[in-house]
C-alpha cells in the first residue's frame, strides 16, 4: 500500500517502530497498573497472566537451583524442529502451489492458534475462493478491505481498552 501512495518505506518503517514501541510502553503500564489496582491472584483479573508469570519464574528459579547437564535430546529436538521450518520455507519458495506454510507450522501449537483457529479457517477460505474464482486481480482488489477490517478491529479493541480504563469501568477483554 505504501508502493501505491507514494510513501517511502524508511517514512512506513519510522513509524511502524514508534508505534511499536509506543504500544508497547502504553500496554505495560496499562497491564501492570490494573494487575496492581485489582490485584494480581485475584478473581478481577486474567488468571491466565499470573499462571504464565509463576511458570516462568518458577523454571527460572529451578534451573538456577537444580543445574542440569546438557540436554542433547532436546537440542536435538530443536534443532529439528528449526529444520524442518527451513525445509517449509524452502519448498514454499520453490513451489508456487505448495500448500504447507512455515508459520502455520511454528504456530500450531500455541495459544494464538486456539484463539484464532476459525479467523484463520475463515481467512484461508475467502482467499482460496478469490484466488480461484477472482484471479489475482480480485485478490490485490480485496486486500484494501480486509487490512481495513483488521485495522478497524484493533481500532476498535483499542479504543475501548483506552475508554475502559480512562472511565474506570469494566469492558470487554477481547483476547484472554
Amino acid at each position: 500500500m505504501a508502493d501505491e501512495l507514494g510513501i517511502r518505506w524508511r517514512t512506513v518503517l519510522t513509524w511502524v517502530a514508534v508505534g511499536s514501541v509506543s504500544a508497547l510502553a502504553i500496554g505495560w503500564w496499562s497491564g501492570l497498573g490494573q494487575l496492581y489496582d485489582l490485584g494480581a491472584a485475584t478473581a478481577k483479573t486474567d488468571p491466565y497472566i499470573v499462571a504464565k508469570a509463576r511458570t516462568l519464574f518458577t523454571g527460572m528459579n529451578g534451573a538456577v537451583v537444580n543445574r542440569t547437564p546438557w540436554d542433547a535430546p532436546g537440542v536435538g529436538a530443536m534443532l529439528s524442529g528449526a529444520g524442518f521450518t527451513v525445509l517449509l520455507a524452502g519448498l514454499r519458495t520453490a513451489l508456487p502451489g505448495f500448500p504447507l506454510h512455515p508459520v502455520g507450522y511454528v504456530a500450531a501449537n500455541t495459544h494464538t492458534m486456539t484463539a484464532f483457529f476459525v479467523p484463520f479457517l475463515f481467512s484461508w477460505g475467502v482467499k482460496t475462493l478469490l484466488l480461484r474464482y477472482g484471479g489475482s486481480g480480485a485478490f490485490r482488489k480485496g486486500v484494501p478491505f480486509f487490512v481495513g477490517l483488521i485495522v478497524g478491529d484493533i481500532a476498535v479493541q483499542a479504543f475501548w481498552a483506552v475508554a475502559g480504563r480512562l472511565l474506570d469501568a469494566p469492558v470487554y477483554q477481547f483476547l484472554t
